[in-house]
């Protein structure tokens, strides 16, 4: 199967920090920000970001993480194959961007602190499965969605991702799940990760650490299909073989 930690090795310990999407392979992206963790890619602008002028930015970042209401995210005609509900002030205030690798990302940076939220999805050929994905054996079921027709597993993380720091002033969660999606009659399954990473300059407040995992499997639970996506055509444009 596309295990989790195969799709990290595409995606780069973390294609998202913003919202829903896909990576495809050969594109190239951002260059590392020093913690493993891609720096967002060139093909975009990061999203949105506030000063943070007034207040405490910790506090502000946790409040946009934090928030109970969630406002939904509609990629439109973009190789995102998924739509997806994200914190309504990384909706509403910074307007997820499309970042022309096949992801939505906000880039929130307030004050030399930043929240980052990503939803990433793998075009790559080598990187497909063409037939139902077995269970993964390491890493915990989180949850489950129902995704174009079937039930989906959304995997957690058994330990530390390798590279991505995580002490009191970084906080890093991110949970996969292989969407099913049919291109060109041939239904494949595509490894989508959403990534929640928080990198303040102050120490992280306990119960807003203890909120990143949660918000990420949030963000995963509402994750369903864009009638819109162009992936098909990419793949079409872009694979030696499309299905």
């Amino acid at each position: 199967m596309l295990s989790r930690r195969r799709v990290i090795g595409a995606v780069g310990t973390g294609a998202l920090s913003g919202v829903a999407g896909c990576t495809g392979g050969g594109d190239g992206g951002g260059g590392d920000d020093g913690d493993g963790v891609d720096g967002g890619g060139s093909g975009g602008d990061g999203g949105d970001s506030d000063s943070g002028e007034g207040g405490d930015p910790v506090a502000t970042l946790c409040a946009d993480l934090t928030a109970e209401e969630y406002a939904a995210y509609d990629a439109g005609e973009t190789q995102l194959i998924a739509n997806f509900d994200a914190p309504s002030p990384l909706v509403d205030e910074f307007e997820p961007s499309f970042s022309g690798r096949h992801e939505a990302l906000v880039d929130v940076d307030r004050d030399r602190s930043r929240l980052r939220v990503d939803v990433g999805c793998i075009l790559s050929a080598e990187d497909q499965i063409d037939g139902e994905p077995t269970e993964s054996e390491n890493d915990p079921v989180l949850s489950e969605i129902e995704f174009n027709g079937e039930t989906v597993p959304v995997y957690g993380e058994p330990e530390q991702v390798k590279g991505v720091v995580d002490n009191d002033r970084n906080r890093t969660r991110q949970v996969t799940a292989n969407l099913p999606y049919a291109v060109n009659g041939t239904k494949l399954y595509f490894g989508t990760v959403v990534f929640v990473k928080l990198d303040t300059s102050e120490p992280i407040p306990e119960d807003c650490r203890e909120r990143v995992e949660p918000t990420a499997v949030a963000i995963a639970e509402s994750l369903r299909l864009n009638e819109a996506n162009t992936a098909e055509q990419w793949i079409n444009d872009n694979w030696e073989n499309p299905p």
